[in-house]
């Protein structure tokens, strides 16, 4: 792990990004978070976590830190994104860290906004709100293509969303911070930042909404293609399975279904769903049976991973 431009007095509060191999979209996202307004007598810690790119990365963030001088860069090499959030983390010893993107556009008050949440000292965990970019919205998109490319627009929240949301350090160290068998860039593939949201909400309470200006969203559209668009409905399904083993709670109810029972719904949804040609490569209808039989696919590792986390009874 290297590091440089490392602050001579401790920060109130972290700004971390963590990538990899995404040096086109770090680039049109980094303005954004140099434009970023700094209350007075507000630290501040800026921190880009490269977790091992091969890409054009690494110059790129050389151009933001010449430029603002407050945004350092941490190379972290072993791979999966919680190992790069723990080890932005260990870089700083700011009180409050907020976590954001490299395909986003951040509003300028969103710094101020965010860190003001934590002036109530019950707050431990807050979400910010995300919004797609209005070119990424195509007609046939219904909640679940939003909320799978990280949209969040609602009043409350039973975990968090990596694209915005921030902790206190005590609450990341509380829970041990992010599980690397989660996250991107490990088998699982996703949930490092769900896992971790249910964790502190367990210590700490309820999630925190900040209701300023949203970050706005730029995903890769490939995401929305079927063939994405089912990858990651199995491994978002078997990452809840590993989430309730992590944290001791029953077997999903979809994954105690009959196999076969979610196999012919599935099939159901897909027909009546092709018949309809409404233009979407796989309807909500469809990605919620899918999901389902995924999870009784895939419920036999519940107990393998009771016994991992150490939940078994």
């Amino acid at each position: 792990m290297s590091l440089s431009n490392h602050p001579v007095s401790g920060p109130d509060v972290a700004v971390i990004i963590c990538t990899r191999n995404r040096a086109e979209h770090l680039a049109e996202m980094l303005p954004s978070l140099a434009k970023l307004y700094i209350p007075a007598g507000l630290t501040v810690d800026a921190i880009v976590v490269d977790n091992g790119s091969t890409d054009a990365t690494q110059a790129v963030i050389a151009e933001i830190t010449r430029s603002c001088g407050w945004v350092r860069s941490v190379i972290e090499k072993k791979p999966g994104l919680s190992n790069a959030r723990n080890a932005g983390i260990e870089e700083t010893t700011a009180p409050i860290v907020l976590f954001t993107d490299d395909d986003v556009r951040i509003p300028t008050d969103w710094l101020a906004g965010m860190t003001q949440m934590f002036g109530d000292q019950d707050t431990h965990i807050v979400q910010g709100r995300i919004v797609l970019a209005e070119s990424i919205v195509l007609p046939w998109m219904e909640w679940v293509h939003r909320a799978g490319l990280a949209e969040f627009i609602g009043d409350e929240a039973k975990t968090v969303i990596g694209a915005n949301f921030g902790f206190r350090r005590t609450a990341w160290e509380k829970v041990g911070g992010f599980d690397p068998r989660f996250g991107a860039g490990t088998p699982i593939g996703f949930g490092d930042d769900t896992l971790f949201g249910h964790q502190v909400r367990r210590q700490f309470g309820d999630v925190a909404i900040y209701s300023g200006a949203p970050i706005v969203h730029y995903p890769d559209t490939s995401r929305l293609t079927r063939e994405s668009l089912l990858k990651r409905t199995r491994l978002g399904a078997i990452s809840e399975i590993w989430i309730a083993a992590a944290l001791g709670e029953p077997l999903p109810h979809q994954a105690t279904r009959p196999v076969l029972l979610n196999h012919l719904a599935y099939a159901a949804k897909t027909l009546k769903a092709r018949l309809l040609h409404n233009g979407s490569p796989l309807t909500q209808d469809e990605l919620y049976g899918y999901y389902s039989l995924v999870m009784s696919l895939e419920a036999s590792a519940y107990d393998e991973a009771k016994v991992a986390f150490g939940t078994a009874a």
